[in-house]
């Protein structure tokens, strides 16, 4: 007979295991194991590297929104999905949409003393006037006694840790209700790098041609050489102190306090362009389908540099084509995959996941029957953080939707891949990058479809034009592809 403490015990289990699945409801993998192997071992370090060496090729320019490199990639992606006999469900492979890329006539703040050009991170049109209030570097000790609520408040640009942007100096201002922030930079190259940053991470295209009608402490960068001329030579004075001294009084920060006026209108510019679809049809799921994505666009090509996004994307494209590559040969074989395989390379991804929005508003194949995202984004490099353990990957989305996508995708690294550490740092929603919402999975994942987003995390090369094919680690590139390929074959033939 069972004591009470046996009993008590018992329950405890019982009441883990309801309310944690990966207990309750184990999971193991349904597809034949040699098949499996076999294909998962005919990923291709040498196809991988072949796209991604004309991808991130200076003919293709970077490929970036409404320049001619753009198109070239997706010729070449829709030659791809030809040669190797995806079925077009749209027109040839292309589901073209319209963004519309914001264009600034007008961007000027004002003072006393003179006009300067002024660089928001916002779309929308406006004219206001407010105190500029100078705090130096912008850090929280740099507030002590100031008030900036309803003000611009400027600062100097000082690099901040991406894992703790909570104590950035945007953030911060955000923090003491500032209604405009002004971020000042020094060099010219932190202000490119802020540029090519803000173009990232606050695009101004939309799929929509209407402006932001909320806006909250609009963000502005300028360079140091401007920002002066918005004072006086006594005035002046105050700011050269700041540089010997690395700091003011709070009486000398009144003294440097006045009045601007801001001064925004804009024009938008209409970019055609498309997402490349292309589909396996199933067999007796064929009602079902997993997505394949990765997006192909990047930042394009400035009148000095061109920045190739060898990694950032063309690793994630190389691996979508390569991962269709291998279906494709498993259905010659007569393994063709039970559910629909599509495979999506997104465009406008660098403008703020347009392609990927569009086409959840657009599916070629509908939602509610899509089970899985699996999305492929910067899968090609070895972070700094990561150089004496190489053998991994980022894995986001597991946490968010589905407990049985990630037993998946453990048991085929676990099985066919034991070399490779999946690492859930950033899967947590709560977490400081948010790396969830920054890449094409996210809406599927606001749709309520399981997902998965494979990455690498470097950021050596980040949105730089040091991103080139070189620095690629072709091993690397395809242990990751043959997990994406692994999981993807396991979700489109298992009964459940």
């Amino acid at each position: 007979m069972i004591n009470k403490k046996d009993l008590l015990v018992l329950w405890l289990f019982i009441l883990i295991a309801i309310q944690n699945p990966c207990i309750s409801q184990s999971i193991s993998l349904q597809s034949d194991s040699s098949l499996h192997g076999k294909y998962i071992n005919s990923i291709s370090a040498s196809n991988l590297s072949k796209h991604i060496l004309t991808l991130a090729s200076n003919s293709f320019g970077g490929r970036k929104m409404g320049q001619s490199g753009i198109d070239s990639a997706a010729n070449y992606l829709e030659y791809e999905y030809n040669r190797l006999g995806l079925q077009q469900v749209v027109n040839d492979y292309k589901q073209e949409f319209t963004i519309f890329d914001w264009q600034y006539s007008i961007q000027t703040l004002t003072s006393d003393q003179f006009q300067i050009e002024v660089f928001p991170t916002w779309n929308g049109a406006l004219m206001d006037s407010a105190e500029l209030v100078f705090v130096g570097d912008g850090y929280e000790k740099d507030y002590a006694g100031i008030s900036v609520e309803d003000k611009m408040v400027a600062y100097y640009h000082r690099e901040t840790s991406m894992l703790d942007p909570s104590e950035s100096q945007p953030v911060i201002a955000l923090r003491h209700d500032a209604k405009y922030r002004l971020c000042i930079h020094a060099d010219s190259e932190s202000f490119k790098s802020q540029m090519e940053k803000s173009q990232a991470f606050d695009p101004r295209a939309k799929l929509t041609d209407v402006s932001d009608k909320t806006r909250k402490a609009i963000l502005f960068n300028v360079t140091e050489e401007d920002f002066r001329k918005l004072y006086n030579v006594e005035e002046n004075i105050f700011l050269d102190q700041y540089h010997e001294e690395g700091k003011l009084s709070k009486g000398q920060r009144k003294q440097i306090i006045k009045q601007v006026y801001l001064n925004l209108d804009y024009h938008t510019k209409p970019i055609t362009t498309s997402n490349i679809v292309g589909v396996i049809e199933g067999s007796d799921l064929k009602e079902e389908a997993i997505v394949i994505s990765a997006h192909y666009d990047h930042l394009g090509t400035t009148l000095e540099d061109i920045f190739h996004g060898s990694d950032d994307n063309a690793s994630g494209t190389s691996a979508l084509l390569e991962i269709a590559r291998v279906f494709m040969m498993a259905k010659a074989d007569g393994n063709g995959p039970r559910r629909t395989v599509v495979f999506v390379a997104f465009s406008a991804e660098e403008e703020g996941l347009l392609g990927s929005e569009y086409y959840v508003q657009n599916a070629v194949f509908p939602l509610k029957k899509t089970v899985a995202n699996l999305n492929f984004d910067m899968v090609g490099r070895v972070s700094e953080e990561k150089q004496d353990n190489p053998n991994y990957v980022y894995v986001i989305g597991s946490s968010h939707r589905s407990e049985k996508i990630y037993q998946i995708n453990e048991q085929v690294a676990e099985r066919f891949l034991p070399i490779l550490n999946l690492d859930y740092t950033f899967d947590d929603p709560n977490s400081a990058e948010q790396l969830y919402k920054r890449s094409d999975q996210y809406h599927f994942m606001k749709n309520n479809i399981p997902a998965l987003f494979f990455t690498d995390m470097m950021k050596a090369d980040f949105h730089k034009s040091s991103d080139t094919a070189d620095k690629i680690d072709l091993q690397q590139l395809k242990i990751r592809t043959q997990l994406g390929f692994g999981t993807a074959w396991e979700l489109a033939n298992r009964d459940d």
